[in-house]
């Protein structure tokens, strides 16, 4: 029964690794489901469309108000999670290679996953007119700010 009860809690993480455990074990099964990346396109199209819909105009309009939320969020993706990896990395670079540490500084450089952030928040109950909002607007921004975050690595 404690099981039963952990699973219904926990079911997107459960199905989340069993979808990793699947994809690695059958990596030609997802090339065959996804031809030319269309069902991606397809799913993150409707992951936008549904969150729109379930969400009312006025707490819309209410939460693109938020200024000081979205300004937070933004530094936070930009300036403060790229320094965390800079710094934390750093000291590693002698014994590290040399690819793998431009790899770090890399995945500091990009805006948080879509899909992923829409889904926890909406999971978790938080503020998901927020979400939607900042994890577009990071990654219309991303295709500028994280080039210009790389040079400075």
């Amino acid at each position: 029964m404690i099981m039963i009860n952990f699973l219904k809690k926990q079911w997107f993480i459960v199905v989340m690794c069993l979808m990793i455990l699947g994809g690695s074990l059958l990596p030609s099964l997802g090339s065959k489901l996804n031809p030319d990346k269309i069902t991606t396109t397809t799913l993150v199209i409707a992951l936008f469309f549904l969150s729109g819909l379930s969400l009312p105009t006025e707490t819309l309009k209410q939460g693109m108000k938020d200024f000081r939320l979205h300004v937070f969020i933004q530094v936070f993706i930009y300036i403060i999670c790229p320094l965390y990896f800079m710094l934390t990395a750093f000291p590693f670079n002698d014994v590290m290679d040399g690819r793998l540490i431009v790899g770090i500084y890399a995945l500091a450089c990009l805006p948080t996953t879509v899909s992923s952030c829409i889904v926890f928040t909406q999971l978790a109950g938080g503020n998901t007119i927020g979400t939607v909002f900042n994890a577009s607007l990071s990654n219309l921004s991303g295709i500028f700010i994280s080039p210009l975050l790389l040079t400075l690595f």
